[in-house]
């Protein structure tokens, strides 16, 4: 009996054993913890494909050559192109010259000893803006003159007639400054020089204008000749309008020794035209036609050295006088009479540039 239980006690044993280390193997092989962590989160993260693609910089080596490389391909297609196209360029302004030798040779000849044009100096512009588009309705249009600055141009019935430009220089009163037309303004400044005058600015251009400079007669009257590129701004045989510049006059200490210097620089003659009360008055001529006029200084004046005066033409110089002084001028000469001529008056705007007041005769 005792061997039978002894081989039971064995197979059982044997039994237990093979039980017991089945499952133990089992849940030791831990084969899904070896599977999800070199799959899953060690594979993705390491691959990192993404970052890589990112990192590659494809797109930064792709870019590099473009600007640099194809550029220059370009550019020297463009210069190869341009060639034909600047030398094209250069015939067009080769054959324009003649154009504006012409317009110039036309300028010069309409404006030859003529008045074309006004300048007011004075050292506040946008003041003198105000008084005068209050005295004459004036409109005014601004223009940008580079680093000379802003230039105003005045218009009396939609003609443009004369500018206004701050004083250059301290010292120099107010005044208003008359242009006349030269063929040369070089030799116009010799001239002034070997007639006893003096240049006080030299030849300088005006971009799209012409060339100017400022003169000063042996009795220090002050007038800028100018040589134009092309016509003057208005049309000179047009008798001027209300409100327009209708006169020019020189005022001076010693009119036999003004007079020569301008038929010199100008061309003008000079011829006498006696006045009421036996006062001497002489006229600028131009051929037949009366440019300017000149005349001694007036006892009461100040007789230290010439100026020149402009008169603008007005339907009444009593009214317009009284409008110049309630907008602050001064009254220098009251409104008169001068037989066959008009009726005249004179004053000072605000800042003391004199004009005169011109009523012509109607005839």
């Amino acid at each position: 009996m005792a061997k039978p239980k002894k081989v039971a006690r064995k197979a059982v044993r044997k039994v237990t054993k093979a039980a017991g280390r089945k499952p133990a193997r089992k849940v030791v092989a831990k084969k899904p913890a070896r599977k999800a962590a070199p799959k899953k989160p060690a594979r993705k993260v390491a691959a990192k494909k993404p970052v890589r693609k990112v990192v590659v910089k494809k797109p930064v080596r792709k870019a590099a050559p473009k600007p640099v490389r194809k550029p220059v391909a370009k550019v020297a297609a463009k210069a190869a192109s341009k060639a034909p196209a600047r030398q094209a360029a250069r015939k067009p302004a080769a054959k324009a010259a003649p154009a504006t030798a012409a317009a110039t040779a036309a300028g010069k000849a309409i404006a030859a000893g003529r008045f074309c044009w006004h300048d007011l100096m004075v050292p506040d512009v946008d003041a003198a803006l105000g008084f005068y588009r209050g005295l004459f309705g004036w409109t005014t249009q601004a223009m940008d003159m580079g680093p000379a600055g802003t230039y105003q141009m005045f218009a009396a019935g939609g003609v443009t007639f004369a500018g206004a430009a701050k004083l250059p220089m301290p010292g120099v009163p107010p005044h208003w400054l008359p242009y006349v037309g030269v063929a040369d303004i070089d030799a116009a400044c010799r001239t002034a020089q070997a007639g006893g005058g003096a240049v006080i600015v030299p030849p300088m251009p005006i971009p799209g204008v012409g060339r100017f400079a400022v003169l000063a007669d042996p009795t220090g009257g002050a007038l800028s000749p100018i040589q134009l590129d092309g016509p003057p701004m208005r049309d000179l045989d047009q008798p001027p309008a209300v409100g327009m510049v209708g006169w020019n006059e020189l005022v001076t200490p010693d009119p036999a020794k003004a007079g020569p210097f301008y038929a010199a620089v100008f061309g003008w003659k000079v011829a006498a035209a006696p006045m009421m009360g036996g006062m001497q008055y002489e006229l600028f001529m131009r051929g037949e036609a009366m440019e300017a006029g000149l005349m001694k200084t007036p006892p009461g004046a100040p007789a230290d050295r010439g100026a020149w005066m402009v008169y603008f033409n007005v339907d009444d110089a009593d009214a317009m006088t009284d409008r110049a002084r309630a907008l602050g001028a001064a009254v220098l000469m009251a409104p008169f009479d001068v037989p066959e001529v008009g009726r005249i008056s004179v004053v000072a705007d605000p800042q003391g540039a004199v004009f005169g007041l011109f009523r012509p005769v109607m005839s």
